[in-house]
């Protein structure tokens, strides 16, 4: 254990950060430029009448195990960023005893959206791809590690503070080539714009579902500019080959219709629609 410097302390910090190289970076799980922080809080509270007399108060660091006791706990902290850098979520670990023995201050801590606590694991794998037009940016990052975690991020990020003609359904879909049971994908989604927000359930009313692929559904607000849209996918088994495609409405289309699709290799690379005539077509990402 670590010697105590000071006699009243309350925060102690240690932060470490991700720098990623988008092309080829190692990690267990990873959300586009989340970084972590660990901190130790504790609080040491003396009464000097307690302390003998023949106590040395300089030398108070080394001998106050043996003077009072002291509670501590270890948090982990990762914060979740968007395309645009900002945090949008703060997920706190508090550790257990049991993770508290194998803890390791320098590990690589990774907090998951169930609030899991996963090391990083340097022979994990990172897959990356991008494409971009003068007004979107689509992403999309998968991860894979040793120990069963497959993760998905695909998200599409507006550029230039584009303001669309038409506001209506757009899709946000990722399909990949190995056959999963629907019951092991976990797919969640997030739309935001510079004046509101929206969160898009598993399995919910704006989200088409397969073996092969999940899409979600997105009413563009009416107001405020669109800042960035985001699927989450994650599953115990391997995805294979990954697409993934971000289509907008170029004319207003109601939630069934926008979900008339299947996943196959149509738009973006990504779903085959009956109405793709409705959507602007803009080319897909993937990776493997």
């Amino acid at each position: 254990m670590k010697k105590i410097k000071y006699l009243l302390f309350s925060l102690a910090l240690l932060t470490c950060v991700m720098l990623i190289n988008l092309k080829n970076v190692s990690a267990s799980e990873l959300e586009k430029n989340d970084f972590c922080s660990v901190r130790q809080e504790g609080v040491i509270s003396i009464d000097n009448t307690n302390i003998p007399n023949n106590v040395d108060l300089s030398r108070i660091d080394e001998k106050i195990d043996k003077l009072i006791g002291y509670s501590y706990k270890i948090v982990v902290t990762t914060y979740v960023k968007n395309a645009l850098g900002d945090v949008i979520e703060i997920r706190n670990h508090e550790l257990t005893p049991d993770e508290e023995l194998t803890f390791e201050e320098d590990g690589n801590y990774y907090v998951t959206h169930d609030n899991k606590l996963i090391k990083k694991e340097s022979n994990a794998k990172l897959g990356y791809d991008d494409y971009s037009t003068t007004n979107k940016k689509v992403e999309m990052y998968y991860a894979t590690t040793t120990s069963g975690q497959y993760y998905i991020q695909l998200s599409n990020t507006w550029l230039n503070q584009y303001n669309p003609n038409v506001r209506s359904y757009d899709i946000i879909a990722a399909r990949w080539t190995n056959s999963i049971s629907t019951s092991n994908i976990n797919a969640t989604g997030t739309q935001v714009a510079t004046n509101n927000s929206q969160n898009y359930s598993n399995g919910g009313s704006n989200m088409v579902k397969s073996s092969n692929g999940v899409g979600i559904s997105m009413n563009l607000f009416d107001s405020g500019l669109p800042v960035y849209e985001m699927l989450k996918v994650y599953s115990p088994t391997a995805y294979g080959t990954i697409y993934g495609t971000y289509q907008h409405a170029t004319t207003n289309v109601s939630l069934a219709t926008s979900k008339s699709y299947y996943f196959g290799n149509g738009l973006g690379g990504t779903i085959v629609h009956s109405y793709s005539g409705y959507y602007d077509g803009m080319p897909g990402v993937s990776v493997s």
